[in-house]
């Protein structure tokens, strides 16, 4: 019988969940835990193309995952996140989708806030329509659907906060020298290892979604455009150790949640003392690109109290806000 798409992505995660423990399966031992018919188990492991996931394959029926790969667990993500789960009215894993921001901005009658993470993203977005290919099981791609009471000029900085939140997680988790680099990106040592896109839907300056969106590079970057003229960098490389994926997940999404009800009630400058202490482009020299201007540059002075960057060129101090230019460092090619 013909599966259509979503079953067989599910089909495939429950493949997948079999053959973590490392030892050679047939795919008429599969076919019988999971009931399916074992002349679908190639097809299904067929289905996703994926260089990151080394598959063993002997006599084309029998598979085994020579690498550990950590799936996600929605129950065990969800459970571990203390009283801040009672926040969420949704948690899913998904195992591949297109883009975790564009799957909740289509949910558009759903209230409540819900959580999405996905096990692989085909087209994920960052900031100036850049694509983000999240390799299967290797890194953490989060979407987060928020309600916010806030009309839309109070929501200044609110992707700055997350960026807190982000680094916060990672010193909770054990990784030091995080940095931000104004507005988006989460740095180490001048390289990305991570990066966030929020989209809002309004109508009459009134917030009716809010959606924040967050890739983190668990493993070195091998097929994917997430940079573009900026060097990778991830969590494996950081600690030389595989990613506890799990855990992470966990970090992430409690520390993002805290700061958003912190968020609700208290305006920036209450975060602008961490934001100071986690800038990376501070004091340096800078290009800036717009659509409609040549470069500029100038030299990093911080961000105010509604989130803009301060730049100080020829002498005068310069303020910008997200969306309206590119930044990157003078000595980057």
């Amino acid at each position: 019988m013909p599966y259509h798409k979503a079953f067989k992505t599910s089909l495939l995660k429950s493949i997948l969940t079999l053959l973590v423990d490392g030892s050679f399966h047939s795919a008429q031992e599969i076919s019988k835990i999971l009931d399916i018919p074992y002349t679908v188990v190639p097809e299904i492991l067929k289905f996703i193309a994926e260089s990151s996931i080394n598959l063993e394959v002997i006599n084309d029926k029998n598979y085994c995952l020579a690498d550990s790969l950590e799936l996600l667990d929605a129950s065990h993500i969800y459970n571990e996140l203390g009283e801040v789960k009672q926040l969420l009215s949704q948690l899913e894993v998904l195992t591949l989708i297109d883009s975790t921001n564009s799957y909740l901005l289509n949910k558009r009658k759903y209230k409540g806030n819900y959580a999405v993470f996905a096990e692989q993203q085909t087209a994920g977005r960052g900031q100036f329509n850049r694509t983000w290919f999240s390799n299967f099981g290797k890194d953490i791609a989060l979407s987060l659907l928020w309600e916010f009471s806030k009309p839309l000029n109070k929501l200044a900085g609110l992707t700055l906060v997350v960026g807190i939140a982000i680094v916060k997680a990672l010193e909770e988790y054990g990784l030091k020298g995080i940095q931000l680099k104004w507005p988006n990106d989460i740095i180490h040592e001048g390289k990305k290892l991570g990066g966030i896109l929020t989209e809002t839907q309004s109508r009459l300056n009134k917030i009716q979604k809010i959606v924040i969106g967050i890739g983190l590079n668990l493993y070195n970057p091998k097929n994917h455009s997430l940079l573009y003229n900026q060097t990778a960098t991830s969590v494996s490389s950081l600690e030389n150790l595989p990613p506890r994926r799990n855990l992470l997940a966990i970090l992430i999404l409690k520390n993002l949640l805290h700061i958003l009800i912190e968020f609700k009630t208290k305006d920036f400058c209450y975060f602008l003392s961490d934001w100071h202490r986690l800038d990376y482009l501070a004091g340096k020299k800078i290009i800036l690109k717009t659509s409609s201007q040549p470069p500029i540059e100038g030299i990093a002075k911080g961000i105010n109290s509604q989130g803009q960057l301060c730049v100080k060129i020829k002498n005068k101090y310069v303020y910008f806000n997200n969306g309206e230019i590119q930044v990157k460092l003078k000595t980057e090619n």
